[in-house]
């Protein structure tokens, strides 16, 4: 097996065994890095990006509340991110700050 692609083969059992699996299996873009030990993150993400517009997965943006750690709200693109949302763990308003806030999530469809 090449090293250089075999982090690809991991990546495509992977998102296999998302897909058959019986339940909503999602895992956040660091572990999936990690499972699949891509040789650069602009690596992964370009596969990503691609098994994301081919349909095999679902890129999902999560807000994470700034207390807690509890998840507020998701959504389907970064620029539907509002500024603001309402934190029920925390029963306040948090500002979102994208690099801090916002985790991508990949799941199967």
């Amino acid at each position: 097996m090449n090293l250089r692609t075999a982090w690809k083969d991991r990546l495509r059992t992977l998102v296999s065994e998302m897909n058959r699996s019986g339940r909503p299996v999602e895992y956040p873009f660091k572990r999936v890095f990690e499972i699949v030990d891509a040789p650069t993150v602009s690596a992964l993400n370009e596969e990503l990006t691609r098994l994301v517009g081919s349909g095999k997965l679902n890129a999902i943006y999560r807000i994470r509340s700034q207390e807690t750690g509890v998840g507020l709200a998701e959504y389907q693109s970064v620029t539907e991110i509002p500024s603001k949302v309402f934190d029920d763990s925390s029963d306040k308003y948090q500002n979102v700050v994208l690099g801090r806030d916002v985790e991508l999530i990949y799941r199967a469809p």
